[in-house]
């Protein structure tokens, strides 16, 4: 991959123009707890209307039939809900009773768990994109030079040679490989599932943070991009991983080649803490190599408070004072111009490039 001539850091518009990466991180996952937990009570709530019910064969719509018809939107969910179900031999399709309703809408939680697990593992890959991006720029502020791996993912982040693809986590790892060694080393859950105990570090060779978020990024992928059923590749690659990782919850299926992934309601928090304290871990060691001009919500001045206020925005990714270079891309189209002719690059629209190249 061609490298730039002159090292700088370019925030493409897919990645957070922020400073302090776990604190969007934080509050995007809290975002995301709040909705999984809504439809989840939303569901139990409509399930315990449903059983309240003397006659399950009843229709659905007398148990709703307020909401849908001071509603639009509900009204229109109910058509099409009903829409769902095979037409009769009146060629009508049929009125789903109480009871079909109480259980189409348990099984959605399958559907809400997987949207979950799918939407936090792509949150942990934001961060690390953005916690990468600081971390170059830490280094060249530090007064280092970057290695040509660093380089590499420099340039893989930039918006025209770039290709157009964000680096993804297994390019960051194998660029900055501190951060595969040291997840390594940081234990898959908070408690040992046997004693309770806060875990410090693996309770077995292979079971840490990494291998964790590896294993839920594949599933993401195969959740996306397949059938949803495991494929005999990703059996092959993750069962016995799998049943190590699960192996307290012995009410949950086994992992099987054509099956859905079995998806406990536990899941979502198992995952999401897993993936705090591998976040925690890599804004700790960016607030170290920045000297505390980065990774908290008080930088570029030095951190006073370990909490991330939840309403307060999170500093830009470059401010004055930070690597002189990336800072001025952001706010002079002179500067841009003048760079992107040394170097060969081919900038699209100027009305477009304050957004596109690293400005709010």
């Amino acid at each position: 991959m061609k490298s730039t001539r002159m090292p700088i850091v370019i925030r493409p518009s897919g990645v957070w123009n922020s400073r302090a990466p776990l604190h969007n991180y934080i509050h995007e996952r809290r975002a995301l707890s709040k909705t999984t937990c809504v439809l989840t009570l939303a569901i139990y709530a409509l399930r315990h209307d449903a059983r309240a019910e003397h006659d399950p064969a009843r229709s659905g719509r007398q148990l709703l039939g307020r909401i849908t018809k001071e509603e639009a939107v509900a009204g229109q969910a109910w058509l099409d809900y009903r829409r769902s179900f095979p037409k009769g031999l009146d060629g009508k399709n049929p009125q789903p009773s109480v009871g079909q309703v109480a259980n189409d809408a348990i099984l959605a939680l399958y559907d809400i768990r997987e949207m979950t697990i799918v939407r936090l593992s792509s949150l942990f890959e934001a961060f690390a994109q953005c916690w990468t991006m600081n971390y170059l720029a830490a280094v060249l502020e530090t007064g280092k030079s970057w290695s040509s791996k660093e380089s590499e993912l420099a340039d893989s982040f930039h918006p025209v040679h770039g290709g157009g693809h964000l680096p993804s986590w297994p390019q960051i790892t194998k660029a900055v490989p501190m951060l595969k060694a040291e997840l390594q080393k940081i234990p898959h859950r908070f408690n040992h599932p046997a004693t309770g105990e806060i875990l410090t570090a693996p309770i077995s060779a292979g079971l840490n943070a990494f291998e964790v978020i590896q294993f839920w990024r594949a599933f993401r992928n195969l959740s996306i991009h397949t059938s949803r059923l495991v494929t005999r590749r990703f059996f092959d690659r993750y069962g016995a991983f799998f049943a190590r990782m699960m192996a307290d919850l012995s009410h949950l299926d086994k992992l099987e080649p054509g099956k859905l992934m079995p998806l406990h309601d536990d899941m979502f928090s198992a995952m999401a803490a897993v993936q705090y304290r591998a976040a925690l871990w890599m804004n700790e060691r960016l607030v170290e190599i920045s000297t505390q001009r980065r990774g908290h919500p008080e930088a570029p001045s030095p951190v006073t408070t370990t909490r991330f206020p939840p309403d307060t925005l999170a500093p830009q990714l470059f401010v004055e004072g930070d690597h002189a270079a990336s800072f001025r891309w952001t706010l002079e189209p002179a500067f841009r111009e003048k760079l992107s002719r040394q170097e060969g690059w081919e900038l699209p629209n100027p009305s477009l490039q304050r957004t596109a190249y690293g400005s709010r």
